[in-house]
């Protein structure tokens, strides 16, 4: 807006949510300040409140509903490059930044330039050889219908894993805490950035999701089978792939796509190889753990890992938690045998700073350094424990030709495609050599 008072509003507004009152004051103020306010066009918008208008012609585009239509104004307004004020009509969520209830105070700042921009990610995804498009969230290839859909997943040219299953979530860090916090992936904390793969339902092998970093590209080579299957970018089906047509999908991560209005005070999100805790005897540990001074989750269970980079396809991968891809960097959490709840694993940046409150129960535990006990928690002795990243710790010899991490992986069998696919192979291949 450049310094100057808004001329122009944009307006979006969810189908059915209750917004009369929202709107009675988004209304009352546009009059009072002589803005001039028009309704924009957006996904999945049927119901008419003001006079049809330009998104590109509006110095903010406003939101009202919650965190859905706050992303449908964002698809609408990053392409003209204008910024959104998310308004929720309801609970606070991801993406708004005021309540209906202080909207005339919110107008009031971004008007006078009090506000500042909170920039999001988004994917960028080819197929097809088609031109790009975006999702902020996240992207979803799920079958169509009944058999499984098969993929190779490969990481900068690098092959990661093949398997067969229900589909893959790839989403920014913004959309770890939706598809694939619940498809059982790891939630990236503020502070942190990267292309999250998280597979669906897959048949066998050993598939984690895995964490790459922000300048890394993901190449999928989808073959939807015999039901076909549909692309979803943000919630919304975006294409269908045919069955028995193979295509190929890439995808990047391009910064500062979109922006939202910030106003302060909006509700935050939440060794060399790894840092594990464990319990010692029988009972539970307990912890609290902390991400840059803001709780992440308290739970009961077996203990937890913490690890590097490196050390994330070690415990951390056998404790269901992700694989950072090289490029990647952070700290990844990853919960032991947690009972109930919802505790997934988190990547924190590689600035971040863990904080772990340990109730070490009757049973007491230990801490272990890269496999080594080195040190030991007196049952009910609770403890604290901050745990940083250092970079350039330590320093191997690279003499070059030395094998990839993820090939290493794989010629392990730390990774395992889907015994389907290697059947797959065995047919292609027998067919190949009988003809």
């Amino acid at each position: 807006m450049d310094g100057r008072r808004m001329r122009r509003l944009g307006l979006v507004v969810h189908p059915r949510r209750e917004i009369d009152n929202a709107l009675a004051s988004l209304r009352s103020w546009s009059d009072a300040h002589g803005v001039e306010l028009v309704q924009v066009p957006a996904t999945g918008q049927d119901r008419d409140v003001a006079a049809p208008g330009d998104a590109a012609g509006c110095d903010l585009i406003v939101a009202l509903g919650g965190d859905g239509t706050t992303l449908a104004a964002i698809h609408t307004a990053a392409t003209v490059g204008k910024p959104v004020l998310g308004v929720a009509c309801g609970s606070l969520g991801a993406l708004t930044a005021v309540g209906a209830d202080a909207l005339d105070e919110a107008l009031d700042r971004v008007d006078a330039g009090d506000w500042a921009p909170r920039h999001l990610p988004a994917l960028e995804v080819i197929s097809h050889g088609q031109e790009p498009r975006w999702a902020v969230n996240d992207l979803v290839v799920v079958r169509q219908g009944a058999g499984q859909v098969s993929a190779d997943v490969r990481v900068d040219g690098e092959l990661f894993i093949r398997f067969a299953g229900d589909g893959l979530v790839v989403a920014t860090p913004l959309g770890s805490s939706a598809y694939t916090l619940a498809a059982g992936g790891p939630v990236i904390a503020p502070g942190g950035s990267g292309l999250v793969f998280t597979p669906l339902a897959p048949h066998g092998g050993c598939c984690p999701p895995l964490v790459a970093g922000p300048g890394s590209g993901l190449e999928i080579a989808l073959d939807p089978g015999h039901g076909g299957a549909r692309l979803e970018l943000d919630g919304q089906i975006a294409d269908r792939v045919e069955p028995l047509e193979p295509r190929t999908l890439t995808v990047v991560l391009q910064p500062r796509h979109a922006t939202l209005v910030a106003l302060g005070g909006e509700e935050p999100q939440v060794g060399v190889n790894d840092v594990v805790i464990v319990r010692q005897g029988a009972g539970q540990v307990s912890a609290a753990v902390h991400v840059d001074g803001e709780l992440f989750i308290r739970f009961a269970g077996d203990g937890l890992v913490i690890g590097t980079q490196l050390g994330s396809s070690a415990y951390t991968l056998a404790a269901g938690g992700p694989v950072l891809a090289p490029g990647g960097s952070g700290l990844v959490f990853t919960p032991l045998a947690p009972h109930g709840g919802c505790c997934p694993s988190l990547v924190a940046g590689p600035e971040s700073r863990l904080e772990i409150e340990v109730d070490p129960g009757h049973g007491g535990a230990r801490i272990e350094l890269d496999g080594q006990i080195r040190d030991r928690l007196a049952p009910l002795a609770s403890r604290t424990l901050t745990v940083a990243l250092r970079p350039d710790h330590t320093t191997l010899v690279a003499l070059g030709g030395e094998e990839p991490m993820l090939a290493g992986l794989r010629r392990r069998r730390v990774l395992m495609d889907s015994p389907r696919v290697l059947a797959r192979d065995d047919r292609e291949g027998a067919a190949a050599s009988g003809a």
